[in-house]
């Protein structure tokens, strides 16, 4: 599952729809190769498409108390071009409720995926996740969220096999991105939903068995335009993502 997060004072709309810096491209450079994402906003500026490169493409479009995004992924060799919707639903406060969509769970077009959103204190506080399948594994995830100083610190993942813990760290930094550059619970990456991301920027996570830094370089305005991030298994470096960003 993708997690991702936002402050806690506006709905998703006037979030996105502030001033400030609007990130334009994210250029990923890892040891498989380089890809470019580049995003468009509208008059307001809400994020409105997610250009992939050769991959797909995101088109969202926004209604009261609704987000609906239109993933079309680009066919290869031998495919067909295919459209996914996913549908976010928001409650009267603008925190994100509930999001459904179908396909593309471990590259599966039979999935369907059900998520509920719950807060506390206008924090988010657990995701049920249910996942049904024509094939028969149904998976029902649980997760649960301990927040400190603005920042999620602990999240917690159960299901019927196992439970798992991952802990972060954070600078002293804010958080000025109007977007999620790391996926981490919301279901489509970069979408930045209220009451649901840490106030400053992410320095590391700490699983079982690994740990994953990151590594910033600011601009004058406090933007980071790189950010290096690093994993470790068992103290071995096993990849290095390198994350380049440009503004509006």
């Amino acid at each position: 599952m993708a997690l991702t997060f936002i402050t806690c004072k506006k709905n998703n709309e006037e979030e996105q729809g502030k001033k400030g810096k609007l990130v334009k491209t994210v250029t990923v450079e890892q040891n498989t190769g380089t890809s470019t994402l580049t995003f468009i906003y509208d008059n307001q500026n809400r994020l409105i498409k997610i250009d992939f490169g050769n991959s797909y493409t995101d088109i969202i479009q926004y209604s009261k108390n609704e987000i609906t995004l239109f993933r079309h992924r680009k066919s290869w060799v031998g495919s067909t071009d295919t459209t996914y919707t996913y549908l976010f639903q928001l409650d009267n406060n603008g925190y994100l409720i509930s999001d459904n969509y179908i396909g593309l769970y471990k590259y599966n077009d039979d999935n369907i995926a059900k998520n509920s959103y719950a807060y506390e204190n206008g924090y988010l506080n657990e995701i049920k996740e249910n996942i049904t399948s024509n094939f028969g594994n149904d998976i029902n995830n649980y997760y649960e969220f301990s927040w400190a100083n603005g920042n999620i610190v602990q999240a917690m993942k159960k299901n019927s096999e196992d439970t798992s813990t991952a802990i972060y760290e954070y600078n002293s930094r804010e958080n000025l991105l109007n977007i999620e550059v790391f996926s981490k619970f919301i279901s489509v990456p970069y979408q930045k939903f209220k009451g649901c991301a840490s106030k400053n920027c992410l320095v590391k996570e700490v699983f079982s068995k690994c740990i994953i830094t990151y590594d910033y370089e600011f601009d004058t305005d406090g933007y980071p335009t790189q950010i290096v991030s690093n994993s470790w298994t068992d103290g071995y470096l096993e990849s290095t993502v390198k994350f380049i960003l440009t503004y509006y």
